[in-house]
C-alpha cells in the first residue's frame, strides 16, 4: 500500500528542510508517505527517532490528536515497516559471513 502511494496525492506531503539528507531523518521517512507535516507533532510526542517511531501505536495517534483515518493508516505501517527493516538488518548483521 505505502509503495504505491504518490506523495503529491496526500495534503500533508512537504519536503525535507532540515540539513539531514531525506532518507537519514525521522522528518525525511515520513515525508517519503506525505506524512511530513506529523513529524513536529511526534517528535513533541517522544517520537522522534527510528527507535521511538517503530513503536507508534493506535492509542498513541489518540494522544497526538491525529484523526485523519487514512494518515492513522499510513503512520502505523510506516510504523511497523521500520520495525520489519531494523529486524532484517539485525538479522543480516548475526548471519555469520560465508568465505568464499
Amino acid at each position: 500500500y505505502m509503495e504505491d502511494m504518490n506523495p503529491s496525492q496526500t495534503s500533508c506531503f512537504s519536503q525535507n528542510s532540515s540539513s539531514q539528507p531525506e532518507h537519514h531523518s525521522l522528518h525525511g521517512f515520513l515525508a517519503r508517505y506525505g506524512l511530513g507535516c506529523y513529524a513536529s507533532t511526534l517528535s513533541k510526542g517522544g517520537f522522534d527517532t527510528p527507535d521511538t517511531f517503530k513503536k507508534l501505536a493506535e492509542k498513541d495517534l489518540d494522544k497526538l490528536n491525529i484523526t485523519d483515518p487514512c494518515h492513522r493508516i499510513t503512520l502505523i505501517h510506516a510504523a511497523e515497516k521500520l520495525e520489519l527493516k531494523s529486524v532484517e538488518c539485525f538479522l543480516n548483521e548475526a548471519r555469520p559471513k560465508l568465505e568464499t
